[in-house]
């Protein structure tokens, strides 16, 4: 015949039982926050190292623009010499035609500059952005709470305790 289970037996089980819930629920809230900050960090991660490569991009096509601009500069410089003596044209007005194509250069070449400074800071924008979306991410999932794990530990106990003797208790 089976006997039955003693009052502090199913207290002590019960006791048991809200534990283990409570540190199971404990050690998965850990493990989500702590996958949740890997995944943000990495995606961080990637997300500076496409901008960063968006700029070497960028200053390398600057580069190339500016070389293409010496280049021609040069050829035309050099054709007009070469017309200019050979028509026998010298003067003001071919040097003023070579200037002008150095000056050309020289206002294109401070163009793309200009345009690789601002290139540059809108990416340390967007890094700052980066950033803070990153950071909302790691936010959005709390980090565990041992004293609730245990409150709610304790709660249950309570209510499991009230539950099985609080019957006894009002006799």
């Amino acid at each position: 015949m089976c006997e039955p289970v003693s009052l502090t037996t199913l207290m002590a089980a019960s006791l048991a039982m809200s534990t283990a819930t409570g540190v199971v629920s404990y050690l998965g809230q850990q493990q989500q926050e702590s996958a949740n900050r890997h995944n943000a960090e990495a995606s961080f991660a990637l997300q500076n190292q496409q901008t960063n490569l968006g700029i070497q991009q960028g200053e390398a096509s600057d580069s190339l623009k500016a070389q293409q601009s010496q280049v021609e500069m040069l050829k035309a410089a050099a054709t007009a010499k070469a017309t200019a003596g050979a028509t026998g044209t010298s003067g003001n007005s071919v040097d003023a035609l070579i200037g002008d194509y150095h000056a050309s250069e020289g206002r294109y070449l401070n163009s793309l500059s200009t345009q690789g400074v601002m290139d540059r800071q809108q990416a340390g924008i967007e890094k700052l952005g980066q950033a803070a979306t990153a950071q909302r991410q790691i936010n959005s999932v709390p980090k565990p709470n041992f004293l609730g794990a245990a409150l709610r530990i304790g709660a249950d106990s309570l209510n499991n305790y009230t539950n099985i003797y609080g019957k006894y208790a009002t006799k």
